[in-house]
């Protein structure tokens, strides 16, 4: 995730152009993505 907030500042420019609400809306689909793993993982150990 570090990386990726580093490849984010140094495309400042393709930031600024993307839609902000997207790129959130991308953010959201990640971190619902992990929290499904995070469940299946635990799962899986009970």
């Amino acid at each position: 995730m570090k990386l990726f907030i580093e490849k984010l500042v140094k495309n400042k420019g393709i930031f600024k152009i993307a839609n902000p609400l997207c790129f959130c809306v991308k953010l959201f689909k990640m971190k619902l993505r992990n929290l499904n793993k995070i469940r299946i993982i635990k799962k899986i150990k009970m």
